[in-house]
């Protein structure tokens, strides 16, 4: 259920006990599902009851963006709501301009999700909602990526994601992580008593002791050939081209769409699927 994705080394606690110590802790919210997603206002809610919440996020979705910055246009933000604003870029353009200037005061950590969908293995190389966390990381903030495990039959226990993460974000504020990790928690998608039934997440965290159900892990690989791009036809001028398959898959009748990695399974001890 949790996945740490950290290098070995060691760095200094400063900004982690400068956090403990503040009395009104402020957390950037951030995803890539974009702004409107019910995962985020399910996060922002939970997270409401522990520090004050902004939200900085995508005008829409935009998973797959990875750790991208958009460079080749300024852009703009506008204000959706009192303590929400949206950015038409990437996560990472979100959290980036967030920390570094957006607003006049200091953020004390980044937590991005509730995403619609797993990170888990490889993809977290692709997912926006890790990038968003990944970037707070390197502007110096303790860091949450949280994603909940819905299949494309659509619909989720969000509520259930984000609870896990405000239980997860207490016990943060009281244990900090060493400032050179990043917490990526994929969380079943079963209501919370559930959850909390086989896997009590409030001690699943590196200074805790660990139920067996909640496990920390290193990345799995992706399942290769089980993620082909899906051709179909181009309609011209209003209809369906008569002639399938085209004769070559470069033609202009033919268009390609690419699908996310379906569930798959690495099987090796202490590696997540």
């Amino acid at each position: 259920m949790i996945l740490l994705v950290a290098p070995e080394t060691q760095y200094s606690h400063v900004h982690s006990l400068r956090l403990i110590s503040t009395r009104h802790v402020k957390i950037l919210v951030s995803n890539d599902d974009g702004y409107r997603a019910e995962g985020i206002h399910r996060l922002r809610a939970a997270l409401a009851t522990l520090a004050e919440i902004t939200v900085v996020a995508p005008d829409r979705n935009r998973s797959g963006a990875s750790n991208s910055l958009t460079l080749d246009v300024p852009l703009r933000v506008f204000e959706a709501e009192p303590g929400v604003f949206f950015v038409p870029g990437t996560p990472t353009d979100c959290v980036h301009l967030a920390i570094s200037g957006l607003f006049d005061f200091e953020h004390d950590m980044v937590v991005s999700g509730v995403n619609d969908g797993p990170n888990l293995g490889d993809d977290v190389l692709y997912s926006g909602t890790v990038a968003a966390a990944v970037e707070g990381r390197f502007l110096g903030l303790p860091t949450i990526a949280v994603s909940l495990c819905t299949t494309h039959a659509g619909g989720g226990y969000f509520e259930t994601g984000a609870e896990v993460a405000r239980v997860l974000v207490a016990q943060l504020l009281k244990h900090p992580l060493q400032q050179a990790l990043i917490l990526n928690v994929n969380v079943p998608n079963v209501p919370y008593e559930s959850c909390v039934a086989t896997a009590p997440v409030v001690w699943a965290i590196a200074t805790a002791p660990r139920p067996s159900c909640a496990r920390r892990t290193r990345a799995g690989v992706r399942c290769t050939g089980s993620d082909r791009p899906v051709r179909s036809r181009t309609p011209v001028r209003g209809r369906t081209s008569r002639r399938w398959p085209p004769a070559s898959c470069r033609s202009r009748r033919c268009r390609w769409t690419l699908r996310g990695t379906p569930p798959c399974r690495d099987s090796r001890p202490g590696w997540s699927a």
